[in-house]
C-alpha cells in the first residue's frame, strides 16, 4: 500500500474533501489524524477508518488559533510519533462583492484559510525539519488562481495559500520536505450542497467544465494521495488544478444569452 504506516494529518477532515482525503489515506495504509472544529464529525470519520482496520485519532482544534494547533501536535506526537504527511484542508467560504466585505468577514476567512495553513505548516513543519523528511499538501482553489466577481476574502485567502505553498517548497526542499498544493474547482461537497439543489445552476457550471461534470471529493483525494506518494518524489512547489479544465474556459467572462449557455 502507498502509505503503509505513514502518519498523516488531515485538517478539516470531518466532511467533504477533507473526509475523502482522510479515508483515501487510510485505504492506502496510513495512520490518520482527523482534525476538525466539529469534533463529532471528526469522530465519525475516525470510526470509519478504524472499522477498516486502520489507526485513527480524532482531534478537535481551530487551526486559526495557534495554541490549539500546538496542543493538537502534542496529542499526535504522543499517539503516533512525528507526522510524515500534512494535508491543510480546513477552510471556510464567504462569497461577497469586495465593496461589501466587512472587516469581521475578512479577518475570519483569512484567519482560517491562510493563517490556519501558516500555523499548521510552521508547527508540524518544525518536526519535519528535525526529521529532515516530510510532505505537505495545501488545499488552495482555482479561485486563488483566477479572479471572479464575488470572490471577496475567499479568493485572496486561497491565493495566499498558493504562494505560501511555493515559498515553503523553495525554503524547505533542501531538507527533503516537499510542499505542493491542490486547487479544486467545482466540487460537490456538503458546503456547496445548496448550490447544486438548483439544477439550472448545476447545468450552467457544467457548461464551464470541459469534462462536463461536477467534481467529487474523491477526485481531490486521489490527487492528494498521489502527491504524498513516492511516485511524486520529484514533484515540489506545484499547484495541481483538479477542476476538469474549468480554469481554461472563458465563457463566464464573455456575456452570452442564457439560452446559448444552457443549450
Amino acid at each position: 500500500m502507498k502509505h503503509e504506516n505513514k502518519n498523516v494529518i488531515v485538517t478539516g477532515g470531518g466532511r467533504g474533501i477533507g473526509k475523502a482525503i482522510a479515508l483515501k489515506f487510510a485505504e492506502e495504509g496510513a495512520n490518520v489524524v482527523v482534525n476538525d472544529i466539529n469534533f463529532a464529525n471528526a469522530q465519525k470519520v475516525s470510526r470509519k477508518i478504524k472499522n477498516k482496520g486502520q489507526k485513527a485519532l480524532p482531534v478537535e482544534a481551530d487551526v486559526s488559533i495557534r495554541e490549539q494547533v500546538k496542543n493538537m501536535m502534542k496529542s499526535i506526537t504522543e499517539k503516533f510519533g512525528t507526522p510524515d504527511i500534512l494535508v491543510n484542508n480546513a477552510g471556510i467560504i464567504k462569497l461577497n462583492k469586495f465593496s461589501n466585505v466587512t472587516e469581521e468577514e475578512w479577518d475570519k476567512v483569512i484567519n482560517v484559510n491562510l493563517k490556519g495553513t501558516f500555523n499548521c505548516c510552521q508547527i508540524v513543519g518544525s518536526a519535519m525539519l528535525k526529521k529532515r523528511e516530510g510532505c505537505i499538501i495545501n488545499i488552495s482553489s482555482i479561485s486563488g488562481l483566477v479572479p471572479s466577481t464575488g470572490g471577496g476574502s475567499y479568493s485572496a485567502s486561497k491565493a495566499g495559500v498558493a504562494m505560501l505553498t511555493n515559498q515553503l517548497a523553495v525554503e524547505w526542499g533542501k531538507y527533503n520536505i516537499r510542499v505542493n498544493g491542490i486547487c479544486p474547482g467545482f466540487i460537490r461537497t456538503p458546503m456547496e450542497k445548496h448550490v447544486y439543489e438548483d439544477k439550472e445552476v448545476e447545468n450552467f457550471r457544467k457548461k464551464l467544465i470541459p469534462l462536463n461534470r461536477i467534481g467529487t471529493p474523491e477526485d481531490v483525494a486521489k490527487v492528494a494521495s498521489f502527491l504524498a506518494s513516492d511516485d511524486a518524489e520529484y514533484i515540489n512547489g506545484e499547484l495541481i488544478s483538479v477542476d476538469g479544465g474549468a480554469k481554461h474556459i472563458t465563457e463566464h467572462i464573455f456575456p452570452r444569452k442564457k439560452e446559448d449557455i444552457l443549450s
